[in-house]
């Protein structure tokens, strides 16, 4: 592998029982290997006297163009994707101290331009780094991150995440959320995908955004029933007819559509909290008992960390048309009934950086069904 760029390089040390302790249940000195599109990523575990090693390499294909914003996806995505593989306590996928944050190499620096540097800085101000932003000529004036590790820094493996997409994007709430569903996708093999109550088709976008990376995904279809966002996504999705097995379609999602049932994977982003209970109760049968996927993403606004909105609608809520905002209980108890009368198994999972009350901002659970 004489082409393979290195993309990251991680370092753990013994910070946080979880995660000390699923590391020492792997194999040692072994190497991952993830296809990537028509490349190859490679996650090689080591170990030192004090620590853990985690070396990311990414070997392209033959025809590929090597640019540095799709490598520093490929470094946020891979990071999610092995350490979701790594660690089944979900405690440990959210949060873990590390002793040395990471070096970031050539091409991933390369990604960060003039026009994201300043979003870097206001991230880093608020994880308690101390740093410093140095010019480096070789990368052809691109500013290089020189961070300085203090000891004792509480560290989220999903800050990591974030900080990480700095270098693809500028990015927003909404991508962090797209990010880390277009994550569980990519590990569940999806091949039919429908988004319920898709918008403006902003998360479809997403994902042929980078279709190369997704290869595994044959068809997928966005349902909207409001005339206005679902004319933005017709729209928005206008020059990627020519991609096969994408679609928008108006109708309802209340509704027991035969269109709906070829699909293997169901989406609902952010979608649950604008729905009163009646036609709440309605989906869920529509979703889990009519259509009956292999699996179900769901995810909603997490009521716990609305004490860290800056400002919050007369409603209460962080949206006009929401018609309720749920904690992680509430949520968690929702999904357990879900589960219970459908046949499904469902894991919790945090979206964003996971605050001191032990919330973040959204929240998602993955429904698998149980044959």
């Amino acid at each position: 592998m004489n082409n393979a760029i290195t993309l990251l390089v991680i370092e753990i040390h013994d910070g946080y029982s979880h995660v000390w302790k699923s590391l020492l249940a792997l194999e040692a000195n072994t190497a991952k290997r993830l296809e990537m599109g028509s490349g190859l990523l490679t996650v090689e575990l080591s170990t030192t006297a004090y620590s853990f090693l985690l070396n990311f390499s990414y070997t392209p294909g033959s025809d590929e163009e090597v640019i540095p914003q799709r490598l520093a996806r490929l470094a946020s995505r891979s990071f999610y994707t092995v350490f979701r593989n790594f660690f089944t306590d979900n405690s440990a996928v959210n949060l873990f101290e590390v002793s040395v944050l990471f070096e970031a190499t050539f091409p991933l620096l390369q990604a960060f331009s003039k026009d994201t540097m300043p979003y870097v800085k206001q991230y880093l101000s608020r994880t308690g780094y101390d740093f410093t932003i140095t010019e480096n000529e070789e990368l052809e004036g691109c500013k290089v991150l020189d961070i300085q590790r203090s000891a004792g820094i509480r560290y989220l493996v999903t800050d990591l995440y974030t900080f990480l997409l700095f270098a693809a994007r500028r990015i927003t709430p909404h991508d962090i959320r797209h990010e880390m569903i277009l994550g569980e996708l990519n590990m569940l093999d999806s091949e039919k995908i429908i988004d319920l109550g898709c918008g403006d088709g902003a998360f479809i976008f997403h994902v042929l955004d980078d279709l190369s990376a997704n290869d595994g995904i044959k068809k997928i279809s966005g349902v909207e029933i409001d005339t206005e966002p679902f004319s933005k996504a017709v729209e928005r999705l206008k020059g990627l007819e020519a991609v096969d097995g994408v679609e928008i379609m108006q109708a309802d999602i209340t509704t027991c559509d035969q269109r709906f049932r070829e699909f293997d994977t169901v989406l609902l982003i952010e979608v649950i909290e604008h729905l009163e209970d009646a036609p709440l109760k309605t989906l869920e049968k529509v979703v889990f008992d009519f259509i009956r996927p292999r699996h179900v993403l769901v995810s909603t606004p997490n009521a716990d960390y609305n004490k860290y909105v800056p400002e919050m609608l007369p409603n209460g809520f962080r949206h006009w048309d929401h018609k309720f905002e749920w904690g992680k209980d509430a949520f968690m108890n929702w999904s357990q009934n879900i589960a219970s009368e459908y046949g499904y198994a469902g894991d919790y999972l945090m979206i964003g950086r996971v605050m001191e009350n032990n919330s973040s901002m959204s929240q998602m659970i993955l429904f698998k069904r149980v044959d």
